[in-house]
């Protein structure tokens, strides 16, 4: 079967319909005409008014259908994470049901009515004829029958296009993909909306239908399942990519889709409370380096990295309803800040990188950061420095710690320009610091950045009070002691800026 075979049906049923109409009507005139078009109309009507009490009958059973799907394979761990979701689908039921009860009802209520109408007809059947009672009688059954032929097919209808609609939506986002084998059904699917038996029916009675697509919630409240079907199709899509991520390849580890999950997310409070859920379940297993929907986020991260996101995880098996929009937010940008810090260890490693570039890349990563993310990642980053940045370990601890304090306070400056010589600051320490860098100590950068912080300035000098210290050969010292007292003798040196420089001394042992 095919969509013009669909449209054939549709076409076939209207026009036999209507041609049982006009016969009936001219052969019974226009008194018995009325009685049938009243049966149809009451019929339609009384199956409406008592579609809801049916639904209610019907409803449970296909929730539990439903239900039973959901439990099936990878489903079932979806099913497992989220209350919500086995509560949602008697909702999601009611509305796909509703349709069908409706026809079930129109076609009972037609059975009976038509007997009683066969009564009054028989009873009334001396009455006298009118002139052209025939053509009138003609014209009511006709109206009458095409009433019942939309009646019957009003269902499929609205049906074929919200399939239509949502395959289309769900195959532009990837969830779907067409085969050959499935072609046909995908023809039906995607096609039949646009074929004129169709679009005749929708056109006329799609009002109808999507008034049945609107449930009544426990609280009274109305929600509609084409808004929640939007959700779904923004939101699946998204969810799809993240577990797709490969997050061994921490350069190259795709934010985005966090984001856009983030973006999506209002549509539907059902949606959100499902994905808060699920969120909570998913960020409590991969923090236990366990496997959630084919995604183990802590097994895939290279090694010095594995518990880079403990803490942005910890905070998301926390997560609620009223917090996951933040808790996402927190959470992409800690992932964001991570990959760019990467990119930037990278560039240490690099030959031929400038302390321009290293700079740069490190102003990207704090750039990254909400104050929400620092806290998250803050103890991550000083691992990370610790044991990625090719320092010993005396002075990888103290440039953890430098960075771990700074982190949330960089991440609250309002400006990317200040954040940007914080960075310089911090890049041109790591650069005097560390043994295997491609890039060259430049004390004197060292010390300019240094005088025109605000964070380094305090994380240097709380450094110093701790005790800490950063071992440097003797060149780098005397380098750094030239390129402080050149600094320090000028005209417009600060007094703030000298006790800077001094402590900055301090902290490289330089006398």
């Amino acid at each position: 079967m095919n969509s013009s075979i669909v449209n054939l049906i549709f076409l076939g049923v209207i026009a036999v319909f209507a041609l049982v109409g006009v016969l009936k009507g001219l052969k019974g005139g226009l008194f018995k005409s009325i009685i049938g078009a009243a049966c149809v109309v009451l019929s339609a009507v009384a199956a409406f008014i008592f579609t809801g009490v049916l639904v209610g009958k019907f409803a449970p059973i296909a929730a539990e259908k439903l239900s039973e799907f959901l439990q099936s394979g990878e489903m079932g761990e979806l099913a497992a994470a989220s209350p919500s979701l086995t509560e949602y689908l008697p909702i999601v039921a009611s509305a796909l049901v509703s349709p069908l009860c409706f026809l079930a009802l129109f076609i009972v209520f037609g059975m009976v009515l038509s007997v009683i109408g066969g009564v009054i007809k028989f009873i009334f059947k001396a009455m006298p004829s009118v002139p052209l009672s025939g053509v009138f009688g003609m014209v009511v059954s006709l109206v009458a029958s095409l009433v019942a032929a939309f009646c019957v097919l009003m269902p499929f209808a609205g049906y074929l296009n919200a399939a239509s609609t949502y395959y289309v939506k769900l195959e532009e986002g990837g969830v779907i993909t067409a085969t050959d084998e499935g072609k046909n059904i995908e023809d039906v699917i995607k096609n039949s909306k646009d074929k004129t038996g169709v679009k005749i029916v929708y056109g006329l009675t799609g009002k109808i239908f999507d008034g049945f697509m609107e449930v009544k919630k426990a609280d009274g409240t109305k929600i509609s399942l084409y808004t929640e079907l939007d959700a779904v199709c923004a939101v699946v899509p998204h969810v799809m990519d993240l577990t797709e991520t490969d997050f061994s390849d921490v350069a190259n580890i795709n934010v985005q889709p966090v984001y856009n999950i983030i973006d999506d997310l209002p549509k539907s409070a059902e949606i959100k409370r499902i994905v808060a859920e699920v969120l909570s379940a998913a960020a409590t297993k991969w923090k236990n380096g366990e496997t959630f929907m084919g995604l183990n986020i802590k097994e895939s991260l290279p090694e010095g990295y594995k518990n880079a996101l403990d803490a942005s995880l910890e905070k998301l098996s926390a997560t609620t309803y009223d917090t996951v929009e933040a808790d996402l937010t927190d959470f992409a940008h800690a992932m964001e800040a991570l990959v760019k810090l990467y990119k930037y260890t990278e560039t240490l490693s690099t030959l031929g990188a400038t302390s321009e570039k290293a700079a740069a890349d490190l102003s990207e990563a704090l750039k990254a950061l909400t104050p929400g993310a620092a806290d998250m990642i803050g103890d991550a980053l000083k691992s990370v420095v610790s044991t990625n940045m090719g320092l010993s370990d005396e002075n990888a601890e103290t440039i953890g710690d430098i960075v771990k304090d700074s982190l949330k306070k960089v991440a609250e400056m309002q400006t990317d320009g200040e954040k940007e010589k914080e960075a310089e600051a911090l890049s041109e320490i790591i650069n005097c610091a560390t043994d295997v860098s491609k890039i060259a100590a430049n004390p004197e950068k060292l010390v300019s950045a240094m005088a025109s912080s605000t964070v380094m300035k305090t994380a240097v000098e709380s450094a110093v009070k701790a005790g800490a210290n950063v071992a440097v050969d003797d060149k780098t010292k005397e380098d750094i002691r030239a390129a402080a007292s050149a600094y320090t003798s000028k005209e417009d040196v600060t007094k703030e800026q000298k006790e800077t420089i001094e402590n900055l001394l301090k902290l490289f042992g330089v006398k």
